[in-house]
């Protein structure tokens, strides 16, 4: 049974180049589709994150807002991330 399953998941890569040249010269625009899609998706994810780290960001760091938050909020939560990581990552490396 595993000789089966093993013989069918590497079956497609001895199949040779120019069956897979034709396969996608056959079904190019379907995959341009896919490619196209994907593409947007990605575009869409850049921007949605830009946009949540500049509403973040003008939170933490308000118009007008003291001195001293500005220097205190990066090593809060430097110090937090660092902890964390520490406390977290340690435990993985251990084993």
């Amino acid at each position: 049974m595993q000789d089966a399953n093993e013989h069918s998941s590497t079956r497609w890569l001895r199949i040779p180049s120019q069956h897979w040249f034709a396969f996608l010269k056959n079904q190019e625009e379907q995959i341009f589709l896919i490619l196209t899609l994907i593409g947007a998706l990605v575009g869409l994810t850049v921007v949605a994150f830009i946009v949540l780290t500049e509403r973040f960001g003008a939170r933490i760091y308000p118009p007008g807002g003291a001195a001293w938050h500005r220097l205190l909020a990066p090593i809060v939560g430097s110090l937090t991330m660092g902890y964390l990581l520490f406390k977290y990552f340690t435990l993985f490396s251990t084993t």
